[in-house]
């Protein structure tokens, strides 16, 4: 049997490096098709202004994946925040990575005006808004595993054999990415592991807000939030929905989301302050 040596195809690179900067230097001379460049900047500006949770509605065009869609949710950010410059002088801004996906996005925002009605300027609200990101989490376990499967993140043979024996994963975000935080069997135990892991934190931590997630049907979340969450807590917790861009990719869903009151281990490895993109 003969061993064949892989050699690096160097004339395929050099192709797609003057592909790539043949591509560049056209975009520097020439415009887009006006009708898909005028959608673009709509999609961006609507993402930028309303949320992915509200981009795809009833009576809406809008014909591309979720993918391409941050891109231009993050450059309508861009455009919204330079536009409001140019009519503005002395106007200045921060942009940070909200570094979830959950309703631990809005806090921090909150945070900021908070902030912002106390008499802080732009460093303070920054800081009030960095300080949010890295004292909120969120937890949630998917009721089956097929959505992590078809989008690629779990194996065939893993999703087979998690959905026989009734693996159910807790899932976090850390750094800006979901991650698993601990693997059980059953349901009912990934829910019990969220309920411990809050109860920690909340002991440790202090809570500021909650609000119980759900993907998909809202009764399962209802229920565990009247009979599981309220009685931890003593008091009425909002039920919301998660973004359906998130529900893509997960599947329908009970979880939770909270800030608490001083920073939590493992939502971020990095500094909080690398979540500030510009200012």
């Amino acid at each position: 049997m003969t061993k064949q040596r892989t050699k690096p195809n160097t004339a395929l690179w050099v192709v797609l490096a003057l592909a790539l900067a043949l591509r560049l230097a056209l975009a520097l001379v020439t415009e887009g098709y006006p009708y898909d460049m005028s959608c673009f900047v709509a999609w961006g500006d609507k993402l930028a202004a309303q949320g992915p949770a509200a981009f795809y509605s009833e009576g809406y065009f809008a014909d591309y994946p979720p993918g391409y869609l941050w891109v231009l949710g993050l450059v309508g950010a861009v455009r919204a925040a330079r536009a409001v410059a140019a009519r503005n002088i002395g106007f200045s801004y921060a942009l940070v990575d909200s570094s979830s996906c959950g309703y631990d996005e809005a806090w921090p925002v909150f945070d900021a005006v908070a902030a912002r009605a106390a008499g802080e300027d732009l460093e303070g609200c920054t800081r009030a808004v960095l300080k949010g990101i890295e004292s909120t989490r969120f937890l949630f376990t998917p009721e089956t595993l097929t959505f992590l499967q078809k989008g690629g993140r779990i194996g065939n043979a893993a999703a087979l054999l998690g959905n026989l024996i009734q693996l159910s994963p807790v899932l976090t975000v850390s750094d800006g990415k979901a991650t698993t935080l601990a693997k059980v069997r059953t349901r009912k135990k990934a829910l019990e592991k969220i309920v411990a892991t809050f109860k920690d934190d909340v002991e440790k931590h202090g809570l500021k807000n909650v609000v119980v997630h759900y993907i998909g049907d809202k009764t399962p979340a209802v229920a565990w939030a009247h009979e599981v969450v309220e009685p931890l807590l003593g008091r009425t917790v909002p039920v919301l929905p998660v973004s359906p861009v998130i529900g893509l990719h997960v599947g329908p869903a009970v979880g939770i989301a909270y800030e608490c009151a001083s920073a939590l281990a493992g939502k971020l490895t990095a500094p909080v302050q690398a979540r500030l993109c510009t200012s």
